[in-house]
């Protein structure tokens, strides 16, 4: 008896196609139509370049280039990201860049470490952020932003979707500009602002407004703020329930009342801080014998179920039996909170 040809049709029920050859047929799709996005977006920056009169930027064509390589051996989708470093950026160079990246989706980060924008070339980064929904964190170290551009970055900040988590202006002359700043951000994070050069008196009012939003992470190290923003702090950490890091190293905090009182109300108040850097700061040897007391005080709190395990980073000039006690304990409540991980 003859044995009947096989149809052709695929396998699975009733001829349809199985579940899981959807997928890989959908799975390839999404593939090529990924590879070929990328490699239009090499194509769309040069001719933006030409029609700008502008060179494309080395580290942008090969950030681009690595990604197809990636896609095409690998099948990896790696172009999340633009970190541009060691240069500068005119008007044009900076608007053929974001005329083809700020609608391109995909992109999570973006980064300008070392690099100077003219003002014309931060009018396009401002008009540009906005727009890019998928944008997770903004670096804009050493990049020369001073008071000339707080209308642009003010105004890019209100604009900014919640998508927006991380902002780091590191190594830029801010100056009392750090105020107003931290008062625009809307739906940020974790905000790093380290050697801006901002005075304590002239951002705390943003601090507070920043902190009120659901602030997570704060670094402010290496700007003189002195000690007239620790009663700031920690009116707001008695609290705060939402900054797990605070980083305010460097910081010209010098006043032993403040110390004091700041140390109460992080230790014996506050439940949620997890990790405070206060090294660089000098402050009377009585005031940091407070806050190695409020440091045991925050164990027993830890013990009690009262408060999370905190880490203190402070500096060397204490006494020893100070910073001995300091390190013993929050060693301790560090090796409580990983045995409890594991359990």
């Amino acid at each position: 008896m003859a044995v009947p040809a096989k149809s052709g049709k695929p396998s699975g029920k009733k001829g349809k196609a199985s579940k899981k050859e959807k997928n890989g047929v959908n799975a390839a799709q999404v593939l090529q139509e990924r590879q070929a996005a990328v490699r239009q977006l090499k194509v769309d920056y040069i001719e933006s370049c030409a029609e700008l009169h502008t060179e494309p930027h080395k580290g942008v064509l090969q950030t681009i280039e690595q990604a197809m390589a990636a896609l095409q051996s690998e099948g990896k989708d790696e172009l999340n990201r633009f970190i541009v470093s060691d240069g500068a950026w005119s008007g044009p160079a900076a608007y053929a860049f974001f005329n083809v990246v700020a609608s391109f989706p995909g992109i999570k980060i973006l980064c300008f470490w070392q690099f100077q924008l003219t003002p014309q070339a931060f009018t396009a980064l401002a008009a540009a952020v906005p727009k890019m929904r998928e944008l997770t964190t903004l670096q804009l170290t050493g990049c020369q932003i001073g008071p000339s551009y707080e209308p642009m970055l003010l105004g890019m900040l209100e604009q900014c979707g919640p998508s927006l988590q991380k902002l780091v202006l590191d190594f830029n002359p801010l100056g009392p500009m750090l105020g107003p700043v931290m008062q625009r951000f809307r739906h940020v994070t974790s905000f790093s602002a380290r050697f801006c050069e901002a005075q304590g008196d002239a951002c705390a009012a943003g601090l507070v407004a920043a902190l009120n939003r659901g602030l997570v992470e704060l670094d402010l190290t290496g700007n003189p703020l002195g000690s007239t923003l620790l009663p700031y702090l920690a009116e707001q950490l008695t609290t705060n329930q939402m900054l797990r890091r605070l980083t305010i190293g460097s910081a010209e905090m010098r006043s032993g009342l403040a110390i004091t009182h700041f140390a109460r109300a992080v230790m014996w108040e506050n439940k949620t801080l997890e990790f405070l850097d206060f090294r660089g700061n000098h402050g009377a040897p009585d005031a940091f014998q407070v806050l190695s007391d409020g440091v045991k005080a925050r164990q027993e709190r830890v013990r009690a179920k009262e408060a999370v395990p905190i880490v203190v980073k402070i500096t060397e000039r204490v006494p020893t039996a100070v910073f001995t006690t300091i390190y013993a304990t929050e060693t301790g409540m560090a090796k409580k909170k990983a045995k409890k991980a594991k359990a």
